[in-house]
């Protein structure tokens, strides 16, 4: 799904989401192998959540720290989450 909503970004140049947009990937929430991995779009391109059912939520501009403090724990890279996190959303929420 990143991938497919990077290559549409890429096609419409629409100005509303790119490679290094944060968001969350979910599979099989609730169960007992449920995973979360957080990241930029690019990232999650390569993210295995393992079989179905999955999901892909976008951060918002005005995600809460809250959240975000949440999400960091999933981070693909800790690191770069905060400061893309930093740089792109905080105190918008």
């Amino acid at each position: 799904c990143a991938q497919q909503m990077l290559e549409t970004e890429e096609e419409r140049k629409g100005g509303v989401y790119g490679p290094q947009s944060l968001a969350v990937g979910v599979a099989r929430v609730g169960a007992e192998d449920q995973k979360v991995v957080a990241g930029t779009l690019e990232e999650l391109c390569d993210a295995d959540l393992g079989r179905p059912l999955h999901s892909l939520v976008l951060l918002g501009s005005r995600t809460h720290d809250m959240e975000r403090e949440f999400m960091q724990e999933y981070a693909v890279d800790p690191e770069k989450f905060g400061r893309i996190w930093t740089e792109q959303y905080a105190g918008k929420g």
